[in-house]
């Protein structure tokens, strides 16, 4: 597991099952994807991914690329 740090890019969707929003880093010229797992990760991670698009996050999670659409995406377990 690894921190990132950047502002939220997308306003997000939330779905009974997963949630969707995106993290534009500093270094990175694309914004990439969050994904988040309601029943796996605490309320407090779907607070701060709620924010509004421009605020700062700090993110917890895992970098991988999504088998179906090969884009890099950040599987989160915890924000601040």
């Amino acid at each position: 597991m690894q921190t990132y740090t950047g502002t939220i890019a997308k306003q997000v969707t939330i779905l009974p099952d997963v949630v969707f929003s995106a993290i534009k880093l500093p270094a990175g010229s694309k914004p990439i994807q969050l994904v988040a797992f309601p029943g796996k990760c605490p309320n407090a991670v779907i607070d701060a991914l709620s924010r509004e698009p421009g605020s700062k996050i700090s993110i917890k999670g895992k970098l991988k690329i999504n088998n179906k659409t090969r884009q890099q995406e950040i599987i989160v377990e915890g924000a601040y």
